[in-house]
């Protein structure tokens, strides 16, 4: 089973991919571990499988190893914070204005992640069934 991508899919790989680009061009200095975000995020539903407590997930938020956690942009890369006691101010950089994801351009965009092959599977199986439909209506089912 093969697909074709989307013109929508076409145009957002291209156009991220030179957005991508972009950005290692104004900032070659970027943390490459992080992708210049300086942080890792995961979340987390505190509840038991098949049990809510409640609504709502938990937030972890780990500073990138590589930068942050040295006390550098993790988009110029400059020594810009001095670490206390494991503390990371969480304030601009002096050097490039980077400021925690909180600004357009801190963090390099993320690829475009394609969905063209869900709408293959779909299409595939809906030419399944209707394959199956035409052989049972053949054989008087």
């Amino acid at each position: 089973m093969s697909h074709q991508h989307t013109p929508h899919c076409i145009e957002e790989t291209a156009r991220l991919s030179r957005a991508i680009e972009a950005y290692k061009q104004a900032w070659p200095n970027y943390c490459q571990h992080c992708n210049g975000a300086g942080q890792f995020e995961t979340q987390d539903d505190p509840s038991p499988p098949g049990i809510s407590l409640g609504q709502g997930w938990y937030t972890f938020v780990d500073p990138c190893e590589h930068c942050t956690a040295h006390g550098l942009c993790p988009r110029c890369g400059a020594k810009v914070w001095a670490i206390n006691d494991d503390e990371i101010p969480e304030t601009p950089c002096s050097q490039c204005g980077w400021n925690w994801d909180k600004n357009d351009g801190d963090v390099m965009p993320q690829p475009y992640e394609c969905a063209c092959y869900e709408l293959a599977a779909h299409q595939w199986e809906a030419e399944q069934m209707e394959q199956d439909a035409s052989q049972r209506l053949l054989r008087g089912e």
